[in-house]
């Protein structure tokens, strides 16, 4: 039997990268192999002994359901909650949702015919990725810029972004004021290398906002200079006081 432990499933607005503003099924893994300091969901950091289950769209009220949950069930929420076809996708997200790769083999074809697949990943696990590339409709990859000095971290990037880039994908940098000039540049190019035409999201750490201003232009105009696609662009959903 087919099973996962799952922190919450819910819709809502996406409200980061190029998807910001469309509605969204969230489903939202345990588990995270980096563990940011700026994260903002760290409640799925360790797993629970229930996971979370909107009642009904929007509505921001939860059932508790004990884990793990079967495919079966999850499925049978999925279709029950998406009746009237207001959703744009559904959001694989976590946590790292590709440490469930056992899991998101045999579960994402069953679903991808119901709605498209958006996976929400930090970009450090390509062979997982290679997995399920091809029942995936759009990445939205991490550059985690802080961890650039770890051997082999670039590469394994690098090389997750080239399996992302054969579908829909954006990468997503999260400005911070710990963000260096150098590493950023090393985004930069990693992005270049694989195809300058993907979108590279600023995405400014929404504790530091205000204190980013000057920063973000100053990363802007240095990746305008290579990229053909950059976008600033906060944290909307967040914004808005939504989850």
């Amino acid at each position: 039997m087919n099973q996962v432990n799952l922190c919450e499933i819910f819709t809502s607005i996406q409200g980061e990268g190029i998807f910001a503003g469309r509605a969204q099924l969230f489903i939202r893994f345990f588990g995270c192999n980096i563990k940011c300091y700026y994260c903002d969901t760290r409640e799925a950091f360790e797993e629970q002994e229930f996971a979370l289950f909107e009642k009904t769209p929007f509505s921001c009220k939860f059932k508790k359901i004990k884990n793990p949950i079967t495919d079966n069930d999850l499925i049978s929420y999925i279709k029950n909650i998406l009746k009237g076809n207001f959703v744009h996708s559904i959001s694989l997200t976590g946590g790292e949702p590709l440490l469930h790769v056992d899991f998101l083999e045999s579960f994402i074809p069953k679903i991808n015919k119901i709605k498209p697949i958006h996976l929400e990943t930090n970009g450090t696990l390509p062979d997982n990725l290679r997995k399920i590339i091809k029942d995936i409709d759009f990445v939205s990859m991490d550059m985690k810029t802080d961890y650039f000095g770890k051997k082999g971290f670039l590469d394994a990037q690098k090389s997750f972004l080239e399996i992302s880039s054969k579908k829909n994908c954006q990468v997503k940098v999260v400005v911070t004021k710990k963000l260096d000039e150098k590493s950023f540049i090393q985004a930069i190019e990693i992005i270049k290398e694989v195809d300058e035409k993907i979108p590279l999201i600023l995405q400014p750490n929404t504790k530091e906002l205000k204190q980013l201003k000057v920063k973000l232009l100053k990363f802007y105009k240095i990746a305008s200079q290579t990229l053909d696609n950059v976008l600033i662009l906060p944290q909307m959903h967040l914004l808005m006081d939504l989850k």
